[in-house]
């Protein structure tokens, strides 16, 4: 017994909506797998998991039947049109969601520290004290707006945690007179920015100049806490 597909042959309309249909299907069972392994990558917990499944299926029982009675009641095509159309209004059009190219530059990013760390592990030991790989500082979007990142290790025998924090220290130009800026600023307590790690560690963040300079180059340090006292140094002159 062969299925009929005749009526995608002779219905144009139809074949549009069994299109949609299955690239709408086929994007929420994408969900129903990429949801649960993103919620376990960041918690580690199949509690967190199975929460999900939970949280989805009480919208359903709650709704399922006054949902049918109210869908037979109205024009079922409006209905599918405006439910769709909220759909991609609620899913499609948000600041937060990342371009390909972003995602595709977090990828080259993470490659970029698994093989260093690849090679760390390789090699059988790390060097004594604080390291620093994948140092990078670059635009963000506006010409005042920097971000950098970079993965923090410690080598030798880690008895103990690191706990630390990164200062930038930007050296930039005006009217051809230099001067530095420090981020985060000194009066900002230890606290803020603060890190702790055995074996690696992956900083990022952001900062802004004022307009009207240029950005000449940056120091980038480790400061160990509490006391400030400098760990690892690196400088970046071309920007």
């Amino acid at each position: 017994m062969f299925l009929d597909l005749s009526p995608l042959r002779r219905h144009r309309d139809f074949r549009l909506v069994f299109v949609g249909q299955l690239v709408s299907t086929f994007g929420t069972f994408i969900t129903y797998v990429a949801l649960p392994v993103q919620v376990f990558a960041l918690t580690k917990s199949s509690a967190a998991v199975g929460l999900i499944g939970s949280v989805q299926l009480v919208p359903l029982a709650l709704t399922a039947l006054w949902g049918g009675a109210l869908a037979d009641s109205l024009d079922r095509r409006k209905l599918l049109l405006r439910c769709e159309a909220f759909a991609v209004k609620l899913y499609g059009t948000p600041r937060e969601w990342r371009t390909v190219a972003q995602l595709q530059e977090e990828n080259a990013a993470l490659k970029e520290d698994l093989g260093f760390l690849r090679n760390i592990m390789s090699s059988g030991a790390a060097p004594e004290g604080i390291g620093v790989s994948n140092l990078k500082v670059e635009r963000d979007g506006k010409p005042n707006e920097y971000r950098y990142r970079m993965l923090l290790t410690q080598g030798g025998q880690r008895k103990q945690d690191f706990k630390g924090r990164v200062q930038i220290v930007a050296r930039v130009a005006r009217d051809g007179a230099m001067s530095t800026l420090t981020f985060p600023d000194a009066a900002v307590p230890d606290a803020a920015g603060a890190f702790e790690f055995r074996f690696y560690h992956k900083v990022e963040g952001r900062f802004a100049i004022p307009e009207g300079t240029t950005l000449k180059g940056v120091d980038v340090r480790v400061l160990a806490l509490p006391g400030g006292q400098v760990k690892l140094s690196r400088t970046i002159n071309q920007l």
